[in-house]
């Protein structure tokens, strides 16, 4: 992630908006084109990192922010709602590149003053493929399968069969 400042705690803190949109493009891109494994590695990371930062969003502004996130950035939307102190608006990820194996969804659950929503397709081809690749798993990604039934009301499941193709 390239912060102007070079500084996400302080990029956030400058934020006016009160919704706070995290994207992972970026990094899937350099994911593909850089040899996956060892760059997928390195984006988990930082987005893990990330998501300690963003946890601290609601407590900056004094009041509950929305938060969206698509691919690493749903990664990091759903890990901030399950490390903040003061709940989000709401918590939507967007084909979420993370297990399901990392949610504590009653954590998650208290990180949103509404119901977090999961969007997902098992029809992504790259949560299919280079997720599995870059973990090294065969656990599928969240944003490929959705939550299954032991979220069932801790977590909005919204599953998108168009999405990613036929």
């Amino acid at each position: 992630y390239h912060w102007p400042s070079g500084n996400l705690s302080h990029e956030l803190a400058g934020c006016r908006s009160k919704l706070l949109a995290v994207t992972g493009l970026e990094d899937a891109v350099g994911t593909l084109a850089g040899g996956l494994a060892g760059t997928w590695r390195k984006a988990v990371r930082r987005a893990d990192i990330a998501a300690e930062h963003v946890a601290r969003v609601p407590q900056m502004y004094g009041r509950a922010v929305l938060l969206v996130g698509h691919s690493l950035g749903g990664r990091i939307a759903l890990n901030a709602a399950q490390q903040c102190r003061r709940p989000f608006r709401n918590v939507t990820a967007l084909a979420p590149a993370v297990s399901e194996k990392r949610m504590d969804w009653q954590r998650l659950r208290r990180g949103s003053t509404s119901t977090p929503a999961v969007v997902w397709s098992k029809n992504d081809i790259i949560l299919k493929a280079a997720y599995k690749l870059g973990q090294l798993t065969t656990t599928p990604a969240l944003g490929a399968c959705g939550p299954q039934g032991y979220a069932d009301g801790l977590v909005r499941s919204v599953p998108c069969a168009e999405w990613g193709g036929k």
